[in-house]
């Protein structure tokens, strides 16, 4: 039996030291780069965001730390956007919300907060 898959864009940088995260980011671009010709719009996944565990042996003051990482790995300026493709307006948002060693993945409460008369078209 394989191994079953895990990871976002990149395997889990949530607890790596900055050496192992930056070669699998490194891989992951490699990878892409080579093997897709298709257009990526990528977006943070908890996988992607460097020490948010304290076994990443970090202190916490390194430039890529946390979401930074995700962004600089993902190439993209920001954590939220929109862009128009095919006719549609495409939203991607970033979800995830950092607790003592952990995280959560949730919008309930933006979605509980937008008027209900709001409508996706």
């Amino acid at each position: 039996m394989s191994p079953r898959p895990r990871g976002d864009n990149v395997m889990d940088v949530f607890a790596q030291n900055e050496r192992r995260s930056k070669s699998l980011a490194t891989m992951w671009r490699d990878v892409l780069k080579r093997e897709c010709s298709m257009r990526v719009e990528p977006t943070i996944g908890n996988h992607d965001i460097w020490r948010w565990n304290t076994k990443s042996e970090t202190t916490g003051e390194e430039a890529l730390h946390g979401k930074a990482f995700a962004l600089d790995l993902l190439g993209i300026d920001h954590r939220y956007r929109s862009f128009d493709h095919g006719g549609w307006q495409i939203i991607v948002l970033d979800s995830i919300q950092r607790r003592p060693n952990t995280y959560i993945c949730s919008i309930d409460a933006a979605l509980r907060a937008s008027p209900t008369s709001a409508t996706v078209p």
